[in-house]
């Protein structure tokens, strides 16, 4: 009677070491579960019309190879000298220079000043054109007045005139005729150029009156 007892208590003390590695591996397993929450992607449907698929290149690795860093060359400048300067009053009149330019480049430097000196607004006004001094030929023009007036549209615009800084750079060998006119303004003009071949008497190109022009400050003619 004893051993039937003892094998009883046996067989349920296996059931229950059984079942408590079942239990045991139920909650190993269910640690081990990984779970993803899937995340919807939005889509631009605006430019999916101007990719599509395409199969990439394959090329062997280059060899590294270390470039030479040189400086990058500075735009050259140009070492010219104010040769002439003058700022002449206008009222209703007209003049103009000559300048036979034998090594370019020249530089024209026009300023404009307001005088009105009585000059009604509406008539005040300048005009400058660089010629061919024997042909007549005009290669640049340009002019401004302190009302601006349109008959069509009907309205008028007053501008203010002073100060008004002009720069015209000359690259071929030309002989030159400068014409200038205005009423109620003052011109002031001013000639830069290489002295050799262009005047006759020494000049020191290291003097104050001496430059490197700034490449961008001009429009070509």
């Amino acid at each position: 009677m004893e051993s039937k007892y003892l094998i009883f208590s046996i067989s349920v003390i296996s059931l229950l070491l059984v079942a408590g590695c079942a239990s045991s591996n139920d909650q190993i397993n269910t640690a081990n579960i990984v779970t993803s929450t899937t995340i919807p992607i939005k889509i631009s449907t605006t430019t999916e019309s101007y990719v599509a698929a395409a199969t990439p290149f394959y090329t062997p690795t280059p060899i590294p190879d270390y470039p030479i860093i040189t400086q990058a060359t500075q735009l050259p400048e140009d070492r010219v000298c104010l040769v002439y300067d003058n700022k002449t009053t206008y009222t209703n009149t007209k003049d103009a220079i000559a300048f036979d330019l034998v090594n370019p480049p020249m530089y024209l430097n026009f300023t404009i000043f307001e005088t009105k000196n009585g000059v009604a607004d509406k008539d005040v006004y300048y005009a400058i054109k660089i010629r061919d001094k024997n042909t007549g030929e005009i290669y640049n023009q340009f002019d401004g007045r302190k009302v601006e007036y349109s008959p069509v549209e009907g309205y008028s615009l007053k501008l203010n005139l002073d100060d008004y800084s002009e720069i015209i750079k000359i690259l071929s060998v030309r002989e030159l005729q400068i014409e200038k006119e205005g009423n109620g303004v003052a011109i002031q003009t001013q000639i830069w150029v290489k002295p050799s071949g262009n005047i006759e008497e020494p000049f020191d190109m290291n003097s104050n009156r001496c430059i490197n022009w700034p490449v961008t400050q001009w429009t070509k003619l």
